[in-house]
This record gives structure tokens, C-alpha cells and sequence, in this order.
């Protein structure tokens, strides 16, 4: 498998710190690029969409997502912020942009948690046209590849 663009899903939960680890040693040993996206969702309460200044968000997570880098240095990175469904964006946007491989965090959810929230690195892992790897929390750091 030849990879050159490495996508990187963000939700700025403690659980992405393997899956940049991961997306990390992988870019360096194959000499790819990281892609790190944001997928915003709308405030809800109770129900009601709320306004939301979108070009005000947009920038806050832009910012907020740019303070992430890849692990080992001299990896090339981007950054993306889009809205949506993350499950939605984040599969078009894989398929749109020549992404080879997408690496994520899973929040780990069973039984009636995960029946009501979802999952949407398995939404991901169904979806997607490239290979998906899907890491759980607490997942061993990988070592680097020299």
C-alpha cells in the first residue's frame, strides 16, 4: 500500500492522542503527509438550534485544532475545519482529497451507551472507500520506525 496523505479525525477528546501517534510513526516511516480535521456540529439546546456565528467558530477550532502537531518531527500537517456530521464529512472529505488512510480514536462505548450515541469511527470504518484504522483509548503508543 502506497500512503501519502494520512487523514486524521479530531474531537478534541483525550482520545485522539493515540490515533496522532499512530498517524504519526505511519507518516514518518512512509514519508506521508497529516491531515488533521475538525468536524463542528451546531450548539444544540434542548432541542433548538442556537446561532452560531459560523466564520467565528470556524476560526476557534481552526486555532484550537492547530495547536495539535505530529509527534515526531518533520511531518508535514494540515488543517481542516468543516460542519456536519462528523461521520458524513468525514468520509467525503477522505474520498474527495486522495486520502490513503484514515486514523481515529474510538471512544470505546458498549452496550446501551453506544446503542444511543453511535459510533462514529465504526460509521467510518464501514463507509470509507480507504482503509480505516480505528484505535481505542488507551491504545500502546506505537513505536517509531527509524
Amino acid at each position: 500500500m502506497d500512503i501519502k496523505r494520512i487523514l486524521c479525525p479530531i474531537d478534541f477528546s483525550d482520545f485522539n492522542q493515540a490515533a496522532n501517534e499512530y498517524a504519526s510513526v505511519l507518516a514518518k516511516s512512509t514519508g506521508a503527509s497529516i491531515v488533521y480535521l475538525h468536524v463542528s456540529l451546531p450548539d444544540v439546546s434542548y432541542g433548538t438550534y442556537m446561532y452560531v456565528d459560523m466564520e467565528q467558530q470556524e476560526a476557534e477550532d481552526k486555532k484550537r485544532l492547530e495547536e495539535i502537531k505530529p509527534s515526531i518531527d518533520g511531518i508535514e500537517a494540515s488543517y481542516v475545519v468543516e460542519f456536519g456530521s462528523p461521520t458524513d464529512r468525514i468520509v467525503e472529505y477522505a474520498a474527495e482529497n486522495d486520502i490513503d488512510l484514515v486514523v481515529m480514536g474510538t471512544h470505546g462505548r458498549t452496550g446501551l451507551r453506544r446503542v444511543i450515541m453511535g459510533s462514529v469511527a465504526e460509521a467510518v470504518v464501514r463507509k470509507a472507500e480507504c482503509p480505516v484504522l480505528a484505535l481505542k483509548s488507551g491504545s500502546e503508543t506505537p513505536h517509531p520506525v527509524s
